[in-house]
């Protein structure tokens, strides 16, 4: 078991996919829940974000409520760091093809000298900021971009001293938000 904490992203209802992208079932099972599965078998705690909604009492998740329901990725994030100053495993939840091997590889590369250990997406060039460990030296880059109203996890980590990866599957990477994408990354839902 590794000493960080694992959150899945949620981003509510998708207008591009017509419904909530965390309760897609992919793998027999709501996104959601698949990736939380995935986390507490990598992290020592794992988390839903939730936008300013309180959680539902009937649904036996752990929640981050955002403290930053506006901000995106980025106050899901700082939410998270104010929930606990410690390494967090960030994982979107359109991003299907995320998987114990995705996880372990990251997890194998990590550095915990360095802001974040992330992906290098070969189709973008940059790091993947949705799938990635932010230790907690990112806080104060984080906070800084969010004060100078700059909400892009990706601009924090292109200016940042980073580990970066490059994936051994490149599928780890894909993301689906779109009946279009879910398509053509083959899932006929």
């Amino acid at each position: 078991m590794n000493n960080l904490n694992g959150l899945v992203l949620v981003g509510g209802r998708s207008l591009r996919m017509g419904i909530d992208k965390a309760h897609i079932n992919y793998h027999g099972k709501t996104q959601q829940e698949y990736l939380l599965e995935l986390l507490r078998k990598h992290c020592k705690d794992a988390f839903v974000s939730c936008r300013n909604v309180a959680p539902n009492p009937t649904i036996n998740h752990a929640y981050i409520v955002d403290l930053y329901p506006s901000a995106g990725p980025m106050g899901a994030l700082l939410s998270a760091f104010a929930h606990a100053n410690e390494p967090w495993l960030v994982v979107a939840c359109d991003m299907p093809f995320v998987n114990d091997d995705a996880v372990g590889f990251l997890l194998q590369n990590r550095r915990p000298d360095k802001i974040a250990t992330a992906f290098k997406n070969a189709a973008t060039n940059n790091p993947e900021p949705l799938l990635a460990i932010w230790e907690p030296k990112a806080l104060p880059m984080l906070q800084l971009a969010f004060e100078n109203q700059q909400r892009s996890l990706l601009k924090v980590l292109q200016t940042a001293d980073i580990q970066q990866i490059e994936a051994l599957d490149p599928k780890w990477l894909v993301n689906v938000n779109t009946p279009e994408e879910q398509k053509k990354a083959g899932f006929n839902l």
